[in-house]
């Protein structure tokens, strides 16, 4: 997700107006002051009926429609996907298992630090000492357990000529990241000095969490990282329970390499548990379907323990006692949901367990739930059938960030994905979807896939996902492939796939995989990843496109450099939101007795403001950077937008949405902001344009809940594009049209920490209130209007190079601007023939509504 968004304008900035329909000049450049990346304020736009002052005022907006093409079949709009574990708390479910976790595998982790202006070598260790405030290194040297990955590999990386290249490779003695005397020991030595902005990555996989040579007393940061950690999800009832992971006893079930090791103290029922269900009044959260069936599976055996009784717990549920002995076997049972039986409010989750009150040792492995409606951990129906629905142009998958290494995160199944614990926020259950899974989803809805990898993915690891990718079953990664079943090469299936170093490697959230404020470091890094896959024997430019990440709202920063120094990039990328925190914001968010007025005057500010202002100014800025580079080098760049859609405030753990903002970005008026920012992108050329994300919920979501999977206004209007307007954007002028200026202003701002602050607009010139974009497949046409306004019925005049049918669909949305689907499924996509269109046709368009008309000429 883009946390940071829009800068804030200069006071006396000038700037010139996109429109698809004119050619403006170049504007004139902002002056942009510089934010840290940490935090950056969103303007707050409150604008009234009064602040909106026309500039003429015609008896109809009249666009015309060539017979030129403006580009060639543009991208049908794409959605982020996160196949992630199922989390009660966590109301999306895309696939179908209902515990938190089922593999008892090993740990395995991929540690990355990039080392500071302070690093040094003595002998064989290099040291690294954290310099306050500012640091060139970003990893986890503060907080990461001692000894976790001693005796792991290492490799060592610098950029030489612009590429990242390793230039070492060893053994891990000691990692000791202290702040102050931190370092590093590996046999063989480096045989360089060390210098800031190298990079060290190290790989390891283990059975059980090494303990550390400092006590948690001595660093409170190492014992919070230490708490965060468990056994992939598996929590011990008591303290009195001994749990280790065991790789001498598997299960002989779905490739399990080992097991979850209890041993049991007696005396009480004691063992594991996990979270099952979740009952509150909170929007959104997701409970278990009334009356479904599930089935639920554990493999287990037994030593020490008597009779070998062991009761399994699924909440209120389901309880029932198993009768295990010395041989692995595999126990079933079945339950409906019965919600009479859930968990009072403020009780919190349910929990399953699987417990005995005797003393001995139990072993466990291959835990799952699911609805017994489809398979195990097979994406869910109602999923799916919405994606197909979308006709979704690109599906952008995050796993291969997510996990360690890319052999888990393709091959990974539901028995047998690993847990990483090197991200942020210590141990991360992945036993949701694999990559696997999810381009057999994409293939399923017309999508081509967009992988986020790793920056860090090793040079066998690159090798093996392009035989993946495009191999037979000659390579062992194309075998395995068509093991899975899927004989063709993926290259058979999909027009493009896309393939990503890293995501918003600008942005500090996402250290240690990021390198804020060093695009050089960053670049160096993704021409490593790219030249090794173009220099595979089945690479295919035509095919794969290499998309390095660049950043929403500096052009001319980050997004720049990155364009000059990814030389092997294809694409770079970059996002855009609008309204709500994350775009335009207002304070008082929390509080509810003016939260319904504010959000309308937010919505109308975002109407007029941000297709052509905001977002189309720094497009073009952007624009003219791509334009810039090609003429000094020589070298095309494509653009694509990684994600976009209505804002939000980063949210809080206890305050999981703000209801100002859920008016906001749920409204349909931000659905009218989303298709004009999105087709605006689109005629520049975008090669991909896609929505944050394919969720339900609150904040940034396409769908309100999983039981009617009910799409936001925002998706709604993407929806429309991708089903009805095939073929290529064409040419539209508009000799006459209503344009609007709104004047500088006085407003408010937020800062990501909540913090207001006063900004001052500079007002915007000649913004016309209504728009028109064309596209013709063959015979076949289809004409996109939308307004701008929401009080201001507009009368439309539309010629047309071609002579139609008098038959027409009308596609159309429209009603109050700040209604959204809540609770009530207000905003409905609506259809009307039309038997009276023709060559030059006029019709009204109300206020805040988008009109989509499907023809066919004579």
């Amino acid at each position: 997700m883009n946390a940071f968004i829009f800068l804030p304008i200069a006071e006396n900035a000038r700037c010139g107006i996109y429109s698809p329909v004119t050619n403006p000049p170049n504007p004139p450049r902002m002056k942009t002051p510089l934010f840290s990346t940490v935090i950056l304020a969103t303007l707050a736009l409150t604008l009234r009926a009064q602040d909106i002052l026309p500039v003429n005022d015609p008896p109809a907006d009249v666009y015309e429609v060539s017979d030129e093409v403006l580009v060639e079949n543009p991208c049908r709009f794409g959605v982020n996907f996160e196949g992630r574990a199922a989390l009660p708390w966590n109301s999306f479910r895309p696939n179908n298992l209902w515990n938190v976790m089922s593999a008892m595998e090993p740990y395995q982790s991929r540690f990355v630090h990039t080392l500071g202006k302070e690093c040094r070598a003595e002998g064989a260790k290099i040291y690294d000492p954290l310099v306050k405030p500012a640091h060139g290194g970003l990893s986890f040297w503060d907080s990461v357990p001692f000894g976790v990955y001693d005796g792991g590999n290492l490799a060592y990386y610098r950029v030489k000529d612009g590429v990242l290249e390793k230039i070492h490779e060893a053994k891990v003695v000691s990692l000791f990241p202290d702040p102050a005397t931190g370092f590093i020991e590996m046999e063989p030595a480096l045989p360089v000095a060390p210098e800031a902005g190298d990079i060290v990555v190290i790989d390891k996989a283990f059975l059980n969490f090494p303990v550390e040579a400092q006590s948690a007393a001595a660093n409170p940061k190492r014992a919070e990282f230490r708490k965060k950690f468990g056994f992939s999800g598996f929590e011990p009832t008591s303290k009195d329970v001994v749990a280790s992971f065991d790789d001498g006893q598997k299960c002989p079930e779905g490739g399990s390499t080992a097991s979850l090791k209890m041993v049991l103290p007696g005396g009480k029922p004691a063992g594991f548990k996990q979270w099952f269900s979740y009952l509150s009044t909170k929007p959104f959260t997701m409970i278990l379907p009334e009356g479904a069936k599930f089935r639920g599976q554990v493999w287990m055996r037994q030593e020490g323990m008597g009779s070998g009784e062991v009761t399994i717990v699924c909440g209120g549920q389901y309880r029932g006692n198993f009768t295990v002995t010395g041989d692995w076997k595999n126990f079933e049972w079945e339950f409906a949901i019965d919600p009479s039986k859930m968990p009072p409010e403020g009780k919190g989750p349910d929990s399953i367990e699987i417990k005995s009150a005797e003393a001995g040792t139990l072993w466990v492995d291959n835990f799952a739930i699911w609805d017994t409606a489809e398979p195990l951990n097979a994406v869910r129906k109602i999923h799916s059938d919405r994606m197909k629905e979308a006709r979704l142009g690109s599906l952008r998958i995050w796993t291969p960030l997510h996990r360690s290494s890319l052999e888990d995160a393709i091959f990974g199944t539901v028995f047998t994905a690993k847990t990483d614990f090197s991200q942020k926020s210590g141990a991360q259950s992945f036993d949701g979807l694999s990559v696997h899974d999810q381009l057999v989803l994409a293939k399923e809805t017309g999508a081509d896939p967009w992988l986020n990898l790793h920056p860090l993915a090793g040079d066998r690891e690159l090798k093996n996902l392009m035989d993946y990718l495009a191999g037979d079953a000659s390579t062992e990664w194309g075998r395995r492939r068509a093991e899975m079943g899927q004989t063709e090469p993926w290259t058979k299936v999909f027009k493009h796939i896309y393939l990503e170093c890293g995501n918003e490697t600008w942005n500090t959230i996402f250290a240690p995989l990021a390198w804020p404020g060093r695009p050089d470091i960053y670049g160096g890094v993704a021409n490593r990843m790219f030249k090794h896959i173009k220099s595979h024997p089945l690479y295919n430019k035509d095919q794969f496109v290499c998309v390095a990440s660049g950043f929403g709202c500096q052009p001319a920063e980050w997004t720049k450099r990155v364009i000059e120094s990814a030389t092997e990039a294809d694409m770079v990328d970059v996002a855009a939101y609008f309204g709500g925190s994350d775009g335009l914001s207002a304070k008082s968010s929390g509080e509810t007795v003016d939260d319904e007025s504010k959000a309308r005057a937010i919505i109308r500010g975002q109407l007029v403001m941000s297709g052509p202002g905001i977002v189309g100014r720094d497009r073009l800025k952007l624009l003219d950077v791509v334009a810039a580079h090609e003429e000094k080098t020589g070298r095309r760049i494509a653009l694509g937008d990684y994600e976009s859609g209505p804002g939000y405030i980063l949210p809080d753990p206890g305050q999981p949405f703000r209801p100002r903002d859920e008016i906001i970005g749920k409204s349909l008026g931000l659905g009218v902001v989303t298709l004009d920012s999105f087709l605006m992108e689109a005629s520049h050329g975008y090669k991909a344009v896609n929505y944050f994300k394919w969720d339900i919920g609150a904040n940034w979501v396409t769908h309100n809940n999983e039981r009617d999977m009910t799409p936001h206004a925002s998706w709604i209007a993407v929806m429309m594009r991708n089903k009805y307007c095939d073929g290529s954007m064409m040419k539209v002028s508009s000799p006459e049209r209503k344009l609007v200026d709104v004047p500088p202003q006085e407003l408010e701002g937020w800062t990501y920490d909540g913090k207001p602050r006063d900004v001052k607009y500079p007002g915007q010139k000649d913004v016309p209130l209504t728009e028109c974009y064309a596209f013709r497949d063959g015979r076949r046409h289809a004409l996109v209007f939308f307004s701008r306004t929401t009080d201001e019925t507009r009368k439309i005049r539309v010629r047309l190079p071609y002579d139609p049918q008098p038959a027409a669909d009308l596609h159309y949305l429209t009603g109050n601007y700040w209604d959204g689907n809540f609770e009530e499924h207000k905003i409905q996509e609506q259809h009307k023939r039309i038997t009276d269109f023709s060559k030059d046709y006029t019709f009204d368009l109300p206020p805040n509504s988008i009109y989509l008309f499907v023809n066919e000429e004579k």
